[in-house]
């Protein structure tokens, strides 16, 4: 298992727990983000100016 799999299998179980488990889709499109690491990079930074606290921006 590669260090990418083995990241979205921890994410996987880590939702899973919540009860929102990972589609096959979910995890394709991981893998294919992670992959790219600088398009990994700036879809992370998107996410966390999406979702931090507006006091924070």
């Amino acid at each position: 298992m590669s260090i990418n799999e083995h990241l979205i299998a921890e994410v996987n179980g880590s939702m899973a727990i919540e009860g929102m488990k990972l589609t096959e889709a979910d995890k394709s499109r991981m893998l294919k983000y992670l992959n790219k690491h600088e398009e990994f990079n700036r879809i992370m930074s998107e996410l966390i100016n999406k979702h931090s606290a507006l006091s924070e921006k």
